[in-house]
């Protein structure tokens, strides 16, 4: 048997549900650390609970040097395209979270449940 414990985490109990309507989007950003009383938010975890046209959750390629005071051309990115039932986490905090944005939905509701693991 291992001696090593494994880490201890729980999730945060700030549980948010986000709405997104047609055109509705949220601009690049990065998801923030907090500190709480039973450790620190590490992870973003987002569920999605319906299926839309649009909404994806898009993730640029962090190279601070290439960012600063202008946007890149040629970006690379990735899109997680929301679907009912799908769960979406990443790591987040200053120096590990992946710049971030929803894409606009173009059909549909979007509806996202949002919370945080704790560490």
């Amino acid at each position: 048997p291992s001696l090593r414990k494994p880490p201890q985490f729980s999730c945060n109990g700030n549980i948010r549900l986000y709405k997104y309507t047609k055109s509705m989007s949220f601009g690049r950003h990065i998801d923030e650390s907090n500190a709480t009383m039973r450790g620190d938010t590490q992870v973003t975890i987002l569920i999605y609970l319906s299926t839309c046209q649009g909404g994806a959750t898009r993730f640029y390629h962090n190279d601070k040097q290439q960012r600063k005071g202008r946007r890149r051309v040629q970006e690379q990115s990735f899109a997680f395209a929301p679907q009912a039932g799908s769960i979406l986490w990443h790591v987040h905090g200053d120096q590990l979270c992946l710049e971030h944005e929803a894409d606009p939905v173009t059909d549909g509701i979007k509806y996202v449940l949002r919370t945080d693991l704790i560490f």
